[in-house]
């Protein structure tokens, strides 16, 4: 069983269009599972859902993160004992992108993007910073992308993070590790935070490569909502607050890809290239730790109670 949720804004209401039309042209439900769509700042025009009776609407009083949205729709999940898949509407949805998910395994599984993997067919440019407009009129390319995509990669892809753009959380996961942590603000770091958590917790973390979607990237954010400033301003408050949880080695190569933060002589690079990413993480954090303190032990940080919401 499982809890789909998707959160619109009016900022990326027609992204939020194509979304639903390619998920239930391209995804089969079954009859126990939910689909929820958040409208976060009460501006969703309800035609949007006329013709999808499967969606069940909720309006949050108020705009929320998106960490507060997930745990909104974990909250229903747990309620059914069910897993959670939890989906950007600036998606586009391919034929048979959920099987791959469907495993059943305690593993936070996510597909891969254009932003992952870009493509260049002799027809168009499926590159990892798209627009609507350059989707539209190219769907057939992109199909063909996805068919030749599928045809050379299979497979399961253990990662030290992914983002949360399109992740399927199953119930003994965050039963487990607990809800995404709302310190975050508007978003940014919580899902890299939440996949440290699930590593330290005993979960894997992976990438399902034959599950491909278009992403079109940051439309409720960055690349649409947020002027310059906010956008700085806004990653500066996430890097700070991760930095301050797992300390800045960790900031470092998680948020920023500087892998230079991994030291050279402790043999973290190699249980990296091996996946043994429990290791990395309690290496970097008592790395950090026996800088201020040789003598101290291996920092793990601690996180509150699974939310109730």
């Amino acid at each position: 069983m499982n809890v789909f949720g998707m959160v619109t804004t009016r900022h990326s209401h027609e992204y939020t269009a194509h979304a639903l039309a390619s998920f239930f042209q391209n995804t089969g439900l079954g009859p126990d599972d939910q689909f929820l769509l958040i409208d976060n700042d009460g501006t969703l025009d309800r035609s949007l859902t006329a013709g999808y009776p499967h969606v069940q609407t909720i309006t949050n009083p108020s705009p929320q993160g998106f960490a507060a949205n997930v745990n909104q729709v974990m909250g229903h999940a747990r309620d059914r004992g069910a897993d959670l898949i939890f989906l950007n509407n600036d998606l586009i949805f391919t034929s048979g992108w959920l099987a791959p998910l469907r495993v059943h395994l305690p593993v936070v599984l996510s597909p891969i993007s254009n932003f992952q993997m870009p493509y260049r067919s002799p027809d168009w440019e499926c590159g990892p910073f798209l627009d609507l407009a350059d989707y539209l009129g190219n769907q057939e390319a992109f199909r063909q992308i996805v068919r030749s995509h599928r045809a050379s990669v299979r497979g399961y892809w253990p990662a030290l993070v992914v983002p949360f753009f399109c992740i399927k959380i199953p119930y003994a996961v965050y039963t487990a590790v607990g809800s995404l942590d709302e310190a975050f603000g508007l978003g940014g770091g919580e899902d890299f935070d939440y996949c440290l958590r699930c590593h330290l917790a005993g979960f894997k973390v992976q990438f399902a490569l034959d599950a491909y979607v278009l992403h079109f990237m940051g439309k409720s954010t960055w690349r649409c909502a947020e002027t310059l400033p906010e956008q700085q301003a806004h990653e500066a408050a996430y890097l700070t607050v991760f930095g301050d949880k797992w300390g800045r080695r960790l900031r470092d190569v998680v948020c920023l890809g500087l892998r230079g933060s991994i030291p050279g002589d402790t043999g973290l690079r190699n249980e990296l290239a091996r996946g043994n990413f429990r290791e990395v993480i309690e290496g970097l954090l008592g790395k950090d730790k026996s800088d201020n303190d040789p003598r101290s032990p291996v920092l793990v940080p601690t996180f509150a109670a699974p939310s109730k919401s």
